[in-house]
């Protein structure tokens, strides 16, 4: 991994600092470029790949940088702080350095921000009705349907596995990749929300714009002038954002560039938004079941009740009969014992979320992020089996319901780490806490920062002084039972987890006030070597302080 990093760092990474004063809403833009036109052994004859990346990066450079401060003005209510180009060409689009760089983006990257994506190059079709895109590669396998090696190239899932991981809200595909709707179909199946449940308070607004019939402009084995490529109508269009920001109006010039120079009888390429579509079935979905989406944050509450901390237990410890994952003994126990020494010591209202499906947690959570307020508290508390998937790097929690992951390939019925993170990012709430048993925890935030410690031996001042000025910022930690496999149980741990025994031996112990700093204290020793971090906003001057009652 060390040498694929080399790699990923000598990359083309600039910032371009653009005028900050334009538009209400600002962010930074992370663009990658994935192209490949010189596939080794080469299969096909690109000659466009690299080269139309490199104009889709200039233009988004011309609309967006520095010196385009009169193109900003007519995105409304949105301009480009900072510009970051990671561009993967042929030898350098390797699989490796393809995930590794949308790992890089994904540890920088906030809800915020934009994030843009072109892909070129070889795509196929498989006989299970999926496709897959090839990344540069030396192998020799065979172009047949079904003789590839589907951990030697990107499938749509492994693509949509490390774009949610992009905690960007707004985010714009274009795909110059194969030469069929099924294709493009697979694309937008992949990459938008299709369950009901989540699509309520969908994390992402994606912008699909594909290929979906032959056209001219591209050089294929023999010469001759297959179909066009994408970049050619990008080019003659305005701001690729304003596919995010202004779709239809966006779409309309795409449609007139395309009546002009292609044909009149069929549609070359094609733009999609995930906004509309998500609108459509939680539409469905509400006259269905006669429920009401609830949006995330709401004036309902009163403001005048005094600050809450809320807790969230999600514990699961019985799993499906044909999901593969065994049963285990203690996260119920843990999660129990933890929720009622959190409620009748240190005043916690208790939410619990034991052994329940994937969309009964969804919608739970959903229920109560618009009464958490600015000036409250919430602390989660996660235990079960956690899953890491080695190709991807994507990490989640095994619910109930969970499939085997050989049978759910998107991990659909899987609570994903990203889908976590980017709800408590959103949340209004300053001071969060997050406790993670189970195995892989402390994925939930790669690479994030060590927390600095501190178990406050000597306070000068009044705790209730001490508190206000530790909540005054953000607070975003989580402890993490450890970074691998994590045991259920120990020979001198029988009722509660070796991990969990520390947190309600930390609880039990403190007599004034409890902060992550000293129930990690309490916790390092253990055998599954814990791990304390600061993830996303976290300001280094705050600190999460639950007060004894």
């Amino acid at each position: 991994m060390k040498y694929v990093f080399t790699i990923v760092t000598a990359l083309l990474a600039l910032g371009q600092i653009a005028n900050g004063e334009v538009g209400s809403n600002h962010g930074n833009l992370y663009s990658l470029l994935i192209a490949v036109d010189e596939y080794q052994p080469q299969r096909l004859r690109f000659d466009n790949c690299v080269s139309d990346a490199k104009h889709y990066s200039n233009k988004l450079l011309k609309h967006n940088g520095p010196s385009a401060i009169d193109s900003l003005r007519s995105i409304e209510g949105y301009s480009v702080d900072s510009i970051f180009t990671y561009e993967l060409y042929n030898k350098t689009a390797t699989l490796e350095t393809i995930i590794e760089t949308f790992q890089q983006i994904a540890r920088k990257a906030t809800r915020e921000d934009v994030f843009s994506i072109f892909i070129a190059g070889e795509s196929h079709d498989l006989l299970n009705g999926s496709s897959v895109f090839i990344p540069y590669t030396t192998d020799s396998f065979s172009r047949l349907h079904f003789d590839m090696d589907l951990d030697k190239v990107i499938t749509l899932t492994d693509l949509a596995k490390l774009m949610n991981q992009v905690s960007c809200t707004n985010q714009l595909v274009v795909a110059q990749v194969g030469t069929k709707k099924k294709f493009a179909g697979n694309l937008l199946l992949e990459l938008f929300e299709t369950n009901a449940s989540k699509a309520f308070n969908n994390a992402h607004n994606r912008v699909i714009l594909t290929i979906e019939s032959k056209g001219v402009g591209y050089t294929g084995e023999l010469g001759l002038a297959l179909y066009g490529p994408v970049f050619t109508y990008l080019c003659s269009a305005d701001n690729p954002l304003k596919a995010i920001y202004e779709t239809e109006a966006y779409r309309i010039q795409l449609l007139r560039i395309e009546l002009l120079n292609v044909s009149k009888t069929r549609l070359h390429c094609n733009l999609y938004n995930e906004k509309d579509y998500t609108k459509f079935i939680s539409y469905q979905t509400k006259n269905a079941r006669g429920g009401n989406t609830k949006k995330l944050h709401s004036d309902a509450v009163d403001k005048k009740t005094k600050p809450k901390t809320y807790g969230v237990f999600i514990a699961t410890d019985t799993y499906a009969p044909l999901s593969n994952w065994y049963n285990l003994t203690n996260p119920l126990n843990d999660a129990v014992e933890i929720s009622k020494i959190l409620e009748k010591k240190y005043g916690v209202e208790v939410h619990d979320f034991y052994n329940v499906p994937f969309n009964d947690l969804w919608d739970g959570i959903n229920e109560l992020i618009p009464l958490i307020r600015e000036e409250d508290k919430l602390i989660v508390f996660v235990a079960g089996h956690g899953y890491f998937e080695s190709k991807t790097k994507t990490a989640a929690i095994v619910l109930s319901d969970s499939k085997a992951a050989n049978m759910d390939p998107r991990l659909d019925s899987y609570f994903h780490f990203s889908r976590l993170s980017q709800l408590l990012e959103g949340l209004d709430c300053k001071n969060i806490f997050a406790i993670f048993d189970v195995c892989f925890g402390a994925s939930f935030s790669p690479n994030a920062d060590d927390l600095p410690l501190t178990n406050y031996d000597k306070q000068d001042v009044d705790l209730t002084v001490f508190e206000k000025r530790m909540n005054e910022g953000t607070t975003r930690i989580f402890l993490a039972s450890g970074k691998y496999e994590v045991p259920d149980y120990w020979n001198n741990s029988l009722d509660h987890s070796p991990f969990a025994a520390k947190v309600i031996y930390a609880l039990n112990e403190e007599k004034e006030f409890i902060t992550p700093s000293k129930i990690y204290g309490y916790a390092k020793g253990n055998a599954t070597a814990p791990e304390i971090k600061q993830f996303r906003g976290h300001d280094e001057n705050t600190d999460f302080i639950l007060k004894v009652r």
